[in-house]
């Protein structure tokens, strides 16, 4: 039997499961390739967005599409948000802080109360 490296496994999974299950239930189809490019982009902006869930407690299920959003959203130096729902909002760190040579990801998810968007 031969043995399959755990890396090669993951990125299997990833390829036919992230697109379909992650973060969100979405019936989009992908070609392979389209899988591969969207999940190299979700990877390459972590840290760079927030997702901000407002006056509520629960898990969010955004669709890993989203990260094309976020690129197409993030500016040169400005926060920018995209209100994904009415519980849901994602900011968008600007192009001139991700770019700092002592640049610190944020988490991904955050709970906020109405009184954090003023």
């Amino acid at each position: 039997m031969k043995k399959i490296n755990f890396t090669k496994l993951l990125l299997i999974g990833a390829i036919y499961f992230i697109p379909n299950l992650v973060i969100g239930q979405s019936t989009i189809e992908y070609s392979e390739k389209e899988k591969v490019e969207l999940i190299d982009l979700y990877k390459s902006i972590e840290g760079t967005y927030q997702i901000q869930l407002i006056d509520v407690r629960y898990k969010p299920s955004i669709h890993i599409s989203i990260a094309e959003e976020i690129v197409e959203n993030r500016g040169e130096s400005e926060n920018n948000y995209i209100m994904y729902n009415d519980d849901i909002r994602i900011l968008i760190l600007p192009k001139s802080v991700i770019e700092l040579a002592g640049f610190k990801q944020i988490e991904r998810v955050k709970y906020i109360s109405t009184d954090d968007l003023k």
